[in-house]
């Protein structure tokens, strides 16, 4: 049984896939840009992410270890 054409699978669409393909129009050109420059943002965005999420580990280390100087202190006065 063949298949279906890609007219009958989303009519209403060019049919793209089907005889040579058109050269980039200038739209398309700039749509291609646009989706570059989202991609670079994202991946900055990504970025940032990652460093704070290595800056939050990072609090979370200070404020273990004031936390241990804290006791440690209060024992040292204890001993005294």
């Amino acid at each position: 049984m063949p298949l279906p054409s890609p007219a009958f699978l989303a009519p209403g669409v060019p049919q793209i896939l089907e005889g040579p393909q058109p050269r980039p129009t200038t739209e398309l050109a700039q749509a291609e840009e646009l989706l570059e420059q989202q991609l670079e943002l994202y991946q900055a965005m990504l970025e940032g992410q990652e460093g704070a999420w290595e800056a939050q580990a990072l609090v979370l280390k200070i404020q273990k270890l004031k936390e241990q100087m804290r006791r440690h202190r209060e024992s040292l006065r204890d001993d005294a």
